[in-house]
């Protein structure tokens, strides 16, 4: 989830949740109704706003991955397919001969081609080299999950 998309749903969030105490206070002085039963029904408004906030997030973090060119340029030089995971927490399974031979890449989080996407070229470099500093050491052996992903998605 983009950090624009983040800030403008956390302040939206204050935005109803001042609005629901102004208006509790409100019905309160117009009304003259008991102030904690209206305190405890905006209470629960607001969880209920929360709890729609999240399912909004996590649907948005885990929506299905598209495979992009990158990686199927760098499959077809590798000699191998490429298609969507059947794993629920990973975006590609990858095919060698027929064979699956592995699920690389965490849904939900980004990759090189990802980022040239959303954020340009020079942010998705500063990623990938993070990323390959990061993972180092399970990213040099051959045909494992660690090299295909750095060989695949960044």
């Amino acid at each position: 989830m983009s950090v624009k998309y983040t800030s403008w749903l956390l302040k939206s969030l204050g935005e109803i949740t001042t609005f629901i105490v102004c208006l509790i206070v409100r019905l309160c002085n117009v009304n003259k109704f008991d102030l904690s039963a209206l305190v405890v029904v905006g209470i629960f408004i607001i969880i209920i706003i929360i709890v729609d906030v999240y399912n909004i997030y996590t649907a948005q973090s885990m929506k299905a991955y598209s495979i992009t060119n990158y990686t199927r340029k760098m499959a077809r030089k590798l000699g191998v397919v490429v298609k969507q995971s059947t794993n629920p927490d990973k975006k590609i399974d990858v095919y060698r001969k027929s064979r699956k031979i592995a699920s690389v890449g965490a849904r939900g989080m980004n990759d090189f081609p990802t980022y040239i996407r959303t954020r340009g070229l020079a942010f998705a470099k500063t990623r990938r080299r993070l990323y390959k500093m990061r993972h180092e050491k399970d990213r040099h052996t051959k045909w494992s999950n660690g090299w295909l992903a750095d060989k695949l998605l960044w």
